[in-house]
């Protein structure tokens, strides 16, 4: 009995250990010179399926949808 119950637990925590999806967002990152002071930024992103990207922040509105992914960028001189 005692054999059997040791089985099953192994068994239970295997499961849980290969069910976690540790990175289900893949990023890509590429960047176009366009002129000697500018340049283009491109990201994308990869999501495994039944993956949905949000942003991190609530939306400051009543709004019920979440709020969409979003890139802001402080220039400096």
């Amino acid at each position: 009995m005692r054999h059997l119950l040791v089985l099953l637990t192994s068994i239970l925590f295997s499961t849980t250990l290969f069910s976690q999806t540790l990175d289900p967002v893949k990023w890509k990152a590429t960047i176009e010179k366009e002129t000697d002071d500018t340049y283009i930024l491109y990201f994308e992103a990869t999501l495994d399926e039944g993956w949905h990207l949000y942003s991190q922040h609530e939306a400051d509105s009543d709004e019920i949808a979440p709020t969409p992914t979003e890139f802001t960028y402080n220039t400096t001189a």
